[in-house]
């Protein structure tokens, strides 16, 4: 009897390799995509939000920059309003209905102003000098922003992100620069974190 092997048969070892660079493609690129398509909106929305609030504060800092501008965060809502389309500035967001209600932070007391677009911003002051721990920003503060307002899901990394007050500027959580949550604290498929403010805005 003769003994014929088929040249074109594929062997295990192949379809193995076949199995895994589908499952590699699908981990790291389809997933990926996946998540980029269900965070669309959300990014928009994020977009939207950022342009006014980097346009009231690139108007701040033509006006002498934050440095020694804010003694309390009032003064922080107060300035940004003057740039801003709002329709109320709350002395305690939470309570005022500056901010959702069924968020995590629990009973907030920190000022903060709704826009005329629906938007949520709450203020931080760390430092009026602009001097903190995250030097390589020299950050005065924050910004946090619920970009959908009282829509869901109100999370961290989905629709809510923190802008840091600095002494250039507004910059995102999740820059290389910000040295508490670097990119790599953002994923946006299982982790989110204020990482993944800059990675909404596009400024990873």
């Amino acid at each position: 009897m003769f003994c014929y092997k088929n040249k074109n048969a594929i062997s295990l070892i192949e379809i193995a390799f076949i199995i895994f660079v589908l499952f590699f493609i699908y981990t790291f690129v389809v997933k990926q995509m996946i998540a980029d398509m269900k965070f669309s909106d959300l990014k928009r929305s994020a977009a939207v939000t950022y342009t006014q609030l980097d346009a009231a504060s690139r108007r701040i800092m033509s006006t002498g920059g934050y440095s020694d501008r804010f003694r309390n965060e009032n003064d922080v809502i107060k300035t940004f309003a003057q740039g801003l389309q709002i329709e109320k500035i709350c002395s305690n967001a939470k309570k005022d209905e500056c901010w959702s209600s069924n968020w995590l932070w629990g009973e907030i007391d920190k000022p903060g102003i709704k826009l005329q677009s629906g938007q949520y911003i709450l203020a931080e002051l760390t430092s009026p000098a602009c001097i903190s721990n995250l030097n390589i920003l020299h950050t005065c503060g924050a910004l946090y922003v619920d970009t959908n307002g009282a829509k869901a899901p109100n999370l961290i990394g989905h629709d809510i992100i923190k802008l840091y007050i600095t002494r250039k500027g507004l910059v995102p959580a999740g820059v290389k620069e910000d040295i508490i949550n670097p990119t790599k604290g953002c994923d946006m498929i299982k982790k989110f974190t204020w990482a993944c403010s800059a990675k909404l805005l596009g400024m990873k």
